[in-house]
């Protein structure tokens, strides 16, 4: 059985990634020519602090900037790793410029579901957009987040959805969730059908 899988990553996603960072990095020279030359000062100051305020934002986040690097690469991977005796964890991560990164750990024995279902595109238009996704649900053991999910009726108030993949057809979807299933076994997971066949729910973890 496999003890590592790989993550389709869409070739468009990371051209729009560099797209968005050459149109980011183009307007911040910008700006700062504008400033040194005492021209169009307001608006120069106004991009700029946009841009602080986002690169803020992404170093605030556990592993942001990892996880932003990971836009610009198309070796995404899921990998079990024992970090205990019969204690495992699913690593998400890439390869970049040779380096292998790792951006979420999940311990396996907190995943309660896992499940693919069509996204809010679907829901908004009604019928099926090839959004497709595959998502993992897990104990999140924060009190605090706990209550706000049952005041706000979530439909798991004490699980943490986790996105595995990119959104696109049913059958690519469901390819991918039956492989993180297989990799979870490895790591001891058992889980049974639930109410439709793109949803299971873990039974025990050996």
């Amino acid at each position: 059985m496999p003890s590592q899988i790989t993550i389709p990553t869409p070739r468009g996603r990371i051209v729009g990634a560099l797209g968005l960072i050459t149109f980011v990095l183009f307007f911040v020279v910008l700006a700062v020519e504008n400033l040194l030359n005492h021209t169009a000062m307001i608006p120069s100051i106004l991009w700029l602090v946009l841009v602080a305020v986002g690169i803020a934002s992404i170093l605030k986040e556990e592993k942001g900037f990892v996880k932003f690097l990971g836009a610009f690469s198309s070796k995404h991977f899921a990998e079990v790793v024992e970090t205990i005796p019969n204690a495992w964890d699913i690593h998400w991560g890439f390869r970049l410029a040779g380096r292998r990164l790792v951006y979420k750990v999940i311990p396996v024995g907190k995943i309660k579901s896992l499940e693919w279902s069509l996204g809010q595109a679907s829901g908004l238009a009604g019928r099926d957009m090839n959004d497709w996704h595959v998502t993992l649900w897990y104990d999140h053991d924060d009190p605090i987040k706990c209550e706000q999910g049952t005041k706000w009726k979530l439909r798991y108030p004490d699980q943490e959805p986790y996105c595995v993949n990119y959104s696109g057809p049913k059958e690519k979807a469901a390819a991918l969730g039956r492989e993180v299933l297989v990799l979870l076994e490895t790591a001891g997971a058992v889980f049974v059908q639930g109410q439709d066949e793109g949803t299971f729910i873990r039974e025990s973890v050996a």
